[in-house]
């Protein structure tokens, strides 16, 4: 609620404008582990429903409530674990609730979610979608049910942009039947606004009905995420002063090519004998990790490659200030945030074309950019940078100017402003 005083001092209460953003996909209870649960969570039976406040909804409603009182965000997400709705109010005053969910057809279908978005819809609230994906019945629904109720849809990945994808060639022709039809509904729909941050394809979100298309990337706490001197976050890490260092910290999935760059990093080091130690910072499925450390093999046991598991910010922030090289070797991204805080940290940054972050790389003649599958090239490369050469380091003012959340949250409040006045 916010308040102010008319000429007779007597205090007028307004209400908070209401919007509901929505996640398409469950918590990922493989990548984070049973084991290390946050702090929001219920037990369901044998098992339990929580929620982790990383994901881009609601880290973005945080940061709203922090500098408006006229919206009142709450996150919505499916969860196939639960048998109820389960709901939070946190501190910041963002509420956040998961819903029933399951896995049909290879569909996600909310239980109860539809009848909820209908009344909130007319009561006037906002709908802000997480990207557009095929696999939840829910945005299909919302589209198709309610297409002049203002909408942001927001891509915090790679986009899935409906008149594009239906016209790959798949081997599953179903896949491309349903970006079809949601592609049909799509050009149905107005009062839309896009926030994207992958450039690839933007001009194809452009020929629907938007009110505006706009480039926002993931903020970052600048306050946090800022250089930390080199020789103290080595000696805490335990890392000689002369060591060429390369970090990098992802998912362990096989799209972050982790794999390629462990090949590479041997055989550089194999044939120059240079002093040099590869960080990977990060968890995912055992299996695949088992793969990854079989595959550095005996650089395991001498250090020269280093796998540090899920680190918290602190320890991430030591990991990134300790490196003279920043890794993102991904063959999709929408971000990635890793860059992000490292370009924070004034860390140099070697990184895939993809059309994310790198874009403002790109535009600023820094860091140093790469074709997503030519490895000959990223050798050659990561040679030069092993002896020495110069990386150019993106200026913190566009640090500041993309990436703080301040001014992250600014260009949802505006695009909020636009939607409620609809």
């Amino acid at each position: 609620m916010g308040t102010f005083l008319n000429n007779h001092s007597k205090k007028i209460v307004i209400r908070a404008k209401k919007v509901i953003s929505i996640l398409h996909h469950p918590f990922n209870y493989e990548i984070i582990g049973e084991n290390r649960k946050p702090e929001v969570k219920w037990d369901v039976g044998a098992s339990w429903v929580g929620i982790w406040r990383g994901d881009w909804p609601d880290l973005v409603a945080s940061e709203i409530h922090k500098i408006s009182d006229k919206y009142k965000v709450e996150v919505w997400r499916p969860e196939p674990r639960a048998d109820q709705v389960y709901e939070y109010l946190f501190q910041d005053g963002v509420r956040h609730k998961s819903f029933p969910a399951i896995m049909k057809n290879g569909n996600l279908i909310w239980r109860g979610m539809m009848d909820q978005i209908r009344e909130e819809i007319s009561k006037g609230s906002i709908v802000v979608l997480n990207s557009l994906h095929p696999e939840n019945e829910a945005v299909y629904d919302i589209l198709s049910q309610f297409p002049s109720a203002p909408k942001l849809i927001q891509f915090h990945t790679y986009p899935f942009i409906p008149s594009c994808e239906y016209r790959k060639l798949r081997r599953k022709f179903y896949k491309n039947l349903s970006f079809y039809r949601l592609h049909r509904i799509l050009k149905k729909n107005f009062n839309m606004i896009f926030f994207y941050n992958n450039s690839k394809n933007i001009d194809c979100l452009n020929k629907y009905s938007v009110l505006k298309t706009e480039r926002v990337f993931m903020g970052c706490d600048l306050d946090f995420w800022k250089p930390v001197p080199k020789d103290l976050a080595r000696r805490q890490l335990n890392i000689p002063k002369n060591t060429f260092v390369i970090s990098l910290s992802s998912r362990l999935i096989p799209i972050k090519q982790i794999d390629i760059i462990i090949k590479i990093f041997k055989e550089i080091i194999a044939e120059s004998k240079i002093d040099a130690c590869l960080l990977i910072a990060g968890d995912g499925p055992l299996e695949y990790q088992d793969y990854l450390k079989n595959l550095a093999g005996r650089f395991v046991d001498t250090q020269s490659i280093r796998f540090l598991g899920f680190l918290d910010d602190h320890n991430n922030k030591l990991m990134k200030c300790a490196s003279d090289l920043f890794v993102s070797a991904s063959i999709s991204e929408g971000g990635p945030v890793s860059v992000i805080k490292a370009m924070a940290c004034n860390v140099p940054v070697f990184c895939t074309r993809v059309h994310g972050v790198d874009d403002i790389l790109y535009e600023n003649n820094a860091g140093v950019l790469l074709d997503p599958y030519d490895y000959k090239k990223w050798k050659s490369e990561l040679v030069e940078m092993l002896k020495g050469k110069t990386i150019k380091i993106l200026d913190r003012k566009f640090v500041e100017q993309y990436f703080c959340w301040a001014n992250v949250a600014k260009k949802y409040i505006e695009a909020l402003e636009t939607l409620s006045h609809l």
